[in-house]
Formats: C-alpha cells, sequence, structure tokens
C-alpha cells in the first residue's frame, strides 16, 4: 500500500510556488495548493490511482482520509479520483456516510461538484429509497454546501431524473442569499432542459417568485 509520505514527495518534486499563489487565489486562498499544472498532476496520479484498484475499502478510506486531512488541495483532488474510481463499482448501503463526512470537509465548489454528482449521485441510484432522508438531512443541516449536495446529486442523471423530488428539494430549498445555492438550482434545471425542457421551462414559470434571477437565468440558458 502506498504511503502518505510518499504521495507527498512525489507531490513536493513538482511544486511550482509561483503557480500555487495563482491556484490559491483561485479558490480564495481557502486552501494551499502545490501549483502543479493538470498534465503534470495526471502523471503522477495516474499510477497511484491504479495501484488502489488492488486495495480493499477499508485501505481506501484509510488513505482517503488521510490525504483529506492534509492542507494542500492536490491532495484532496486525488483522493476525490481515488474515491470515484473506486466506489463506482464497490459501493454499498453505509458508504452514505463517508460521503457526507467527506463534504463537510474542506468544503468549496470544486470538491462539492465531485462529491454530490459522482459519489452521492452514483449512490442514489443503487439506493433510491435513501434520497428523501438524505435530502431533509441536508436541507435542515445550516450547510449550505450540503444543501449544494442535495440539489446537484442527481445532475447527471438524465433519464434517471426523478423531476418530481427534484422540483420538490428546490421548492424545499431554505430562503438564502447565497450564491452557490442558485447557482446550483439554476444548473440542475439548465441540465434537465436537455431532456424535460417544457417541464423545467413551466417549473420556472410557475415558481418564478421562489426561484432567484440567477436560477432562472441560468436555468433557461438553453432554451432557444
Amino acid at each position: 500500500m502506498i504511503t502518505l509520505k510518499k504521495i507527498i514527495d512525489l507531490f513536493e518534486q513538482e511544486q511550482n510556488k509561483v503557480a500555487s499563489d495563482k491556484m490559491s487565489a483561485y479558490l480564495k486562498h481557502q486552501f494551499k495548493f502545490y501549483g502543479i499544472r493538470s498534465p503534470t498532476r495526471k502523471l503522477i496520479t495516474k499510477p497511484i490511482i491504479t495501484a488502489t484498484k488492488t486495495y480493499s475499502k477499508s485501505e481506501i478510506k484509510t488513505l482517503v482520509t488521510a490525504l483529506w486531512a492534509t492542507a494542500y488541495r492536490e491532495l484532496h483532488h486525488l483522493a476525490l479520483d481515488i474515491s470515484v474510481n473506486y466506489f463506482k463499482k464497490n459501493t454499498a448501503e453505509k458508504d452514505l456516510e463517508f460521503f457526507i463526512w467527506m463534504a463537510t470537509k474542506n468544503q468549496w465548489w470544486d470538491s462539492i461538484d465531485v462529491i454530490a454528482p459522482k459519489l452521492m449521485g452514483n449512490y442514489f441510484l443503487l439506493f433510491p429509497e435513501k434520497r428523501e432522508a438524505f435530502i431533509e438531512k441536508c436541507l435542515t443541516s445550516n450547510d449550505f454546501w450540503l444543501v449544494r449536495c442535495a440539489i446537484l446529486f442527481p445532475l447527471k442523471y438524465k433519464e434517471s431524473t426523478d423531476l418530481d423530488l427534484l422540483f420538490e428539494t428546490i421548492l424545499k430549498v431554505p430562503n438564502t442569499k447565497e450564491f452557490f445555492i442558485h447557482k446550483a438550482i439554476g444548473w440542475v434545471l439548465r441540465e434537465n432542459t436537455r431532456l424535460y425542457p417544457e417541464a423545467v421551462i413551466d417549473f420556472v414559470r410557475d415558481h418564478e417568485n421562489k426561484l432567484s434571477n440567477l436560477s432562472k437565468k441560468e436555468a433557461l440558458r438553453l432554451i432557444k
């Protein structure tokens, strides 16, 4: 099993101070960065991800937890890559709590937008009976990143989207001025205009007083 120290050594060898400052500024200085560009990062991480394909779930969670505990965003993204690769074929009912734990740590849009549609989204396709309790938990959590998870987990469902549940979720979102919530609502609605344009148009029209201008604009962006 590859050690955290070995991974850190690999990343430190490629760090770039000038790039790291720019990357940190892009995410509002929420995290430290090694400053590794995407092509180089992929070269570093590919053999690591390949190696983890033989890991047990316990080993995966141990490594992901260790990476998640570091201060560097590139290591957080490695943890996400490992998780997405592993859990797309190895998700069990109890894994939701691990995904929720990830979503409540190191919170920012770039991690939430992987955890919600890819980890949680895959989970709820396998265990749809767990959706409503999860949504309720998120919407009453006072954590707007979890609210974003409740909105975005069905983002890539396409024909599997439960539109009634999605619309119900959006209408239950607590009143907020939070940009990341209004943006998420518009995003998930826009994705569904690809298959269900009339349903989304009707929803936006019927609830125009509930939806923010940003949500409405984003929702209907693809409508000609």
